[in-house]
């Protein structure tokens, strides 16, 4: 199965560098050249999640902070809090997508 973002062992993506600018920034947030490495800090830092510890603004792209706060939504002890979360998520798939529109 082919993602947007490189494969934990670096498995080509939908989305390669050299990119436009804002695709760069947006879904790339810079190099995958340590795939496993960017990966990892996406479950670190959703382990080292709360709500009064929100780590997932440092995550480099915006589809890894999706995955952060879908991971969050799907372990959420309540449906309030899924939703919170959900909400989350979304912001970053709506920003995902304006970047590969073309920004």
């Amino acid at each position: 199965m082919i993602g947007l973002l490189p494969g934990e062992q670096g498995q080509p993506g939908l989305i390669t560098s050299p990119a436009p600018a804002c695709v760069e920034r947006d879904v790339l947030g810079g190099s995958w050249g340590d795939a496993a490495g960017r990966w990892q800090e996406v479950r670190t830092r959703v382990a080292a999640w709360s709500q009064t510890n929100n780590t997932f603004p440092a995550l480099s792209s915006h589809p890894q902070r999706v995955v952060g706060w879908a991971s969050l939504t799907l372990a959420a002890p309540t449906l309030e809090l899924a939703r919170e979360y959900a909400g989350h998520a979304q912001l970053h798939v709506r920003v995902t997508r304006e970047a590969l529109n073309g920004c």
